[in-house]
């Protein structure tokens, strides 16, 4: 993530990888509030040691309970009419 962010290459990040791209620029930015010359990994290992938020929290969901018991069903079956599952919008076949 350091090669392409200093190189300005992009970076495709999907689900945890993009969390892995925020994480790397929080910890980036601390580094640079802290004034920390040491590698950004050893920072972040201190930082995991200080308990360091790294999500900022978002009223009411830590207090949800997700279950398979309590989570509506899906609005849409994204099936055909054949039955089968179809995958247009992700370019499966």
């Amino acid at each position: 993530m350091e090669y392409a962010a200093k190189s300005g290459k992009p970076v495709l990040g999907i689900c945890l990888g993009m969390q892995m791209m925020n994480t790397y620029f929080l910890v980036a930015e601390e580094a640079e509030r802290r004034g920390w010359d040491g590698p950004l990994l050893a920072l972040f290992e201190q930082m995991k040691k200080e308990r360091y938020m790294f999500t900022e929290p978002v009223d009411g969901h830590w207090d949800g309970h997700i279950t398979r018991d309590n989570v509506d069903r899906p609005v849409a079956d994204r099936r055909g009419p054949d039955g089968r599952r179809h995958h247009r919008g992700a370019g499966i076949r």
